[in-house]
């Protein structure tokens, strides 16, 4: 029997060419009406699934779910479509704290401002900050980078530091004349440790020891890092401004970051002399303090020989205490020479 060929099967089924079926579209938009034209065609309403026919539900089975929808849409505080919901600041604003530290930092301002006028020694005269920037890598000579200068120089030269040397980082900028806080992950995972040095330093001192030797300890700690980055562990270099003025900066950026993912804070404070490190303001065993614990031993250091954990101490701080309120776990790490340990 022979094979009906497609054109007749075409006109079988009464389909049309493409040309004709364009052809006819055309003659059927001319007699419609503009107003018609406009309009989308309507599909016609699905009919009842075979399931729902076997359990005899209704057609309008998925109604409720729908009109439930609708209603909860219009609920107070829902976004409306094409709208989007605005995200909540997490300000989280201690008044009290707040001006207990204001004062606390500008008497500590005015006594360290004072007491250097009446012991001023020989002007320190800071190098070139190209010849720092392109010279050696050691904590030593990366302290150099803000050894000597005034507070604007010094967080410039953190800025410069870290662009030409080609390093992301993020910049949280506050305060009038404007102050910065800068910082750099290296590393993935969820949980993030914190290690903080501030770049400012007291009016009238040169801020070698405070705190200029932590924040090249850092700067080198971070090229180090970056080499072979943490899978599980992102540490987080934070560099803040106006530590002196009671952790403005630290506070700053705290009340804005994600304190649930931080594991931990570690304020790297007076660092440029000594032999022995300080782990200070840890009052109540943590399990972050058992990790710093191990880690110190891991290297060889020796509790209360190289090493020692210590309270609270008074009068003294550091950019740690702005996270320790919202409970987070943070010390301040500090060389002190063994003798006085």
């Amino acid at each position: 029997m022979p094979r009906p060929r497609a054109r007749a099967l075409a006109r079988g089924a009464r389909d049309l060419s493409q040309a004709r079926c364009l052809a006819r579209g055309r003659a059927d938009g001319a007699r419609r009406s503009a107003r018609r034209r406009d309009r989308l065609p309507v599909p016609a309403a699905a009919g009842v699934s075979r399931q729902a026919q076997r359990a005899r539900a209704p057609r309008d089975h998925g109604g409720a779910r729908r009109r439930a929808a609708r209603r909860a849409a219009r609920r107070p505080g829902r976004a409306h479509v094409g709208e989007r919901l605005r995200p909540v600041p997490a300000v989280r604003r201690r008044p009290a704290l707040d001006l207990v530290l204001y004062l606390r930092g500008k008497l500590n301002t005015g006594l360290s401002r004072a007491l250097n006028a009446a012991r001023r020694g020989p002007r320190v005269t800071p190098p070139p900050l190209e010849e720092v920037i392109q010279g050696g890598r050691t904590p030593l000579a990366l302290s150099r980078l803000l050894e000597g200068r005034s507070n604007r120089e010094r967080q410039a030269a953190v800025a410069r530091y870290l662009g030409e040397h080609r390093i992301p980082f993020a910049l949280q900028a506050f305060g009038s004349p404007v102050c910065e806080n800068f910082s750099v992950d290296v590393g993935s995972g969820e949980r993030v440790l914190v290690l903080v040095a501030h770049h400012d330093a007291v009016p009238g001192s040169p801020g070698a020891n405070d705190n200029a030797a932590a924040v090249g300890i850092l700067l080198n700690l971070l090229e180090r890092l970056s080499v072979s980055p943490p899978t599980r562990l992102r540490v987080r270099f934070l560099f803040t401004a106006e530590e002196e003025r009671g952790y403005l900066g630290a506070r700053y950026y705290a009340r804005a970051a994600n304190l649930e993912e931080l594991a931990g804070v570690l304020s790297l404070e007076l660092c440029g002399i000594g032999d022995s490190v300080a782990i200070w303001d840890a009052a109540e065993e943590t399990p972050f303090l058992g990790r710093v614990r191990s880690a110190l031993e891991g290297i060889g250091l020796v509790r209360d020989a190289t090493y020692h954990v210590v309270g609270r101490i008074p009068l003294f701080g550091s950019d740690h205490r702005a996270f320790a309120p919202e409970g987070v776990p943070a010390y301040g790490f500090t060389l002190v020479p063994s003798r006085e340990a």
